[in-house]
């Protein structure tokens, strides 16, 4: 039984990121916290000592998950070539996009415990910075037109994260969203939160 599971593993080819992908959908069936290491390994059918060629623990597993997540995630923020309010538009469209493409991800993206404590050289904590930091420039960008109010434009950038990331939410969990949502619906809510986010920003 020992080789069995052994040349399993060498099938993989690429264990680590068969680990990743096995923890991926324990966590799209049941719950992020009832995942352990022997059942991810069960489930990418390798041995249960396997995980630990690449990951210290569990926490290590889910931050190397986020970590992944957030990195595609800021590739896809990077529009470039757009008007500011285009941008800051396409900024939160792309946003939604991710999260209902990979819903299981985006609830180990904002978990806190991942992150190494406050002071601590962190890549997931940088990573994910830089998806705020994203949008803050984009604020700016907006601030210099004169189409927002003036002010902090990361407590501004906050509120709008706050609105994208709340909307995404909603369209994942909510019990109320049973449709399908459709590009052309996303765009048309896209609109409407632009909208009353300008309402209360524009000068």
């Amino acid at each position: 039984m020992t080789q069995l599971v052994k040349n399993t593993s060498y099938h993989h080819g690429n264990l680590r990121q068969a680990l990743l992908d096995a923890a991926k959908e324990l966590a799209a069936e049941n719950t992020i916290d009832s995942i352990t290491l022997r059942e991810v390994a069960r489930r990418a059918g390798v041995s249960h000592a396997a995980p630990y060629h690449h990951f210290a623990d569990k926490r290590a597993l889910l931050r190397a998950i986020a970590l992944n997540a957030f990195t595609e995630l800021n590739i896809k923020l990077q529009l470039q070539h757009l008007e500011p309010k285009a941008k800051l538009y396409a900024i939160g469209l792309e946003y939604i996009r991710f999260a209902l493409a990979h819903p299981t991800e985006f609830r180990f993206m904002f978990r806190k415990n991942l992150c190494e404590p406050k002071g601590t050289p962190d890549e997931l904590t940088n990573t994910a910075n830089q998806s705020f930091e994203i949008l803050i420039e984009a604020v700016r960008a907006l601030q210099a037109t004169g189409l927002v109010t003036a002010g902090s434009p990361q407590e501004l950038a906050l509120v709008v994260w706050s609105a994208i990331h709340g909307l995404a939410s909603l369209l994942i969990e909510a019990p109320i969203i049973a449709e399908p949502i459709t590009d052309s619906s996303l765009e048309q809510l896209m609109n409407t939160m632009q909208t009353t986010l300008q309402n209360g920003l524009i000068v």
